[in-house]
């Protein structure tokens, strides 16, 4: 056995990997992706709570940042920026999953500091991803970034409370 090959192969074989992963992740942006969740992390649609979701940046230069999400069906899903003069655009592809947003429209939702956009995410069946584009702004400074809402199942937990219309 050669014991150079076998760092070599495995250092090789990682690169691969790692282009795979990344070119998979930012060749489906926006739009529907496969990661699943089974615990949402995000809001509480049995008690009515939202997810809510900072668009933030960091670090020098800077970096948009926002988390990926994993929610139940049901769940008001809002994004919002604490910087002073700052906003953000939030962009999903099609299909989506918003409950009170036609099928045939690509969500954007558009907001600024103290204010909080969003909707009501709702899938039919099954878990669901989506990937979407997150861009956030201070003055005339713009960062992207490419993060997910993860939906746990399509069914709303019994006992969820319903949103007012």
């Amino acid at each position: 056995m050669n014991l150079f090959r076998f760092p070599y192969k495995n250092v090789i074989l990682s690169c691969v990997v790692l282009v795979a992963l990344v070119n998979s992740a930012s060749a489906g942006t926006p739009g529907q992706c496969t990661d699943k969740c089974s615990v949402a992390n995000c809001g509480d649609v049995s008690n009515g709570l939202p997810c809510l979701v900072q668009v933030t940046e960091t670090g020098n230069p800077p970096i948009t940042q926002v988390q990926d999400v994993c929610v139940d069906s049901g769940t008001d899903v809002y994004w919002y920026t604490a910087e002073l003069n700052s906003y953000f655009t939030v962009v999903f592809g099609l299909p989506h999953p918003f409950a009170d947003i036609p099928a045939n429209v690509q969500p954007t939702f558009q907001g600024k500091k103290g204010q909080a956009v969003g909707d009501t995410i709702m899938v039919g069946s099954g878990p669901a991803c989506y990937q979407y584009s997150a861009q956030h702004c201070i003055g005339s400074a713009c960062t992207k970034v490419d993060p997910k809402v993860i939906i746990t199942s399509g069914l709303v937990p019994p006992g969820a409370k319903k949103k007012p219309k």
